[in-house]
């Protein structure tokens, strides 16, 4: 290349484009990509909230689980020690039975023995 035709280029190159004022068209589509990126700037936040909300409520309710776990074993506990209770007490139950039998046959025998 030659040193003029070089010095052309890059003349033209520093002058730079053109500016145009837009167009109406052009002044439409910066108006709705202004409103787009605002809308998309208000979801981002609105997410991140919900997020953060669902977050919150992840955390509430592992607090409620690890609450809910003692009263359960308590309860548990508790069952099982009724249950227990009532083994037992239908066990004695019979026992029981047959010893009332005997004092009520004692006191048909004799009505004064049970006064004493």
């Amino acid at each position: 290349m030659r040193p003029e035709s070089r010095r052309r280029e890059t003349d033209s190159e520093e002058e730079g484009p053109v500016k145009l004022s837009p167009s109406p068209p052009d002044r439409r589509l910066r108006h709705s990509l202004a409103l787009l990126d605002l809308d998309f700037t208000e979801f981002r936040e609105y997410t991140r909230a919900k997020l953060s909300d669902t977050h919150d409520t992840n955390l509430y309710i592992q607090e409620l689980k690890n609450e809910l776990q003692p009263l359960k074993k308590n309860t548990n506990s508790s069952i099982t020690e009724l249950t227990r209770a009532l083994r037992e007490l239908q066990e004695e139950n019979p026992t029981l039975r047959v010893q009332i039998g005997k004092l009520e046959k004692k006191k048909r025998a004799s009505p004064d023995s049970c006064k004493k």
